[in-house]
């Protein structure tokens, strides 16, 4: 439901709580690339996610900030795409009972 609880530790901290043993995490990382911003803004507005929510309750002044705020930040490679690296946490564990 969140960033926070999804990072390793307060992962591990659920899945112990939830009485699972051997809890095991493994994190995943790729690069994820868009053929250049507007292909990066479009992919991140859809109407799909969190941050998608997030974006549309803003004004469309804040949008128009946060997207030339993202468009500075993200340099593009030589032929315009936008890549950087992504990664996700996964864990698994037993009940045993």
């Amino acid at each position: 439901p969140s960033a926070e609880v999804s990072a390793r530790e307060p992962l591990e901290r659920l899945w112990r709580a939830a009485g699972l043993d051997d809890v095991v995490m493994t994190e995943f990382r790729i690069t994820v690339r868009f053929s250049d911003f507007d292909d990066f803004w479009s992919a991140n507005t859809l109407p799909v996610g969190p941050q998608a929510a997030r974006i549309r309750s803003l004004l469309p002044a804040q949008q128009q900030e946060l997207r030339q705020r993202l468009q500075d930040s993200l340099p593009p490679g030589a032929d315009g795409s936008i890549s950087y690296e992504a990664f996700a946490n996964a864990v698994k564990g037993r009940k045993r009972g």
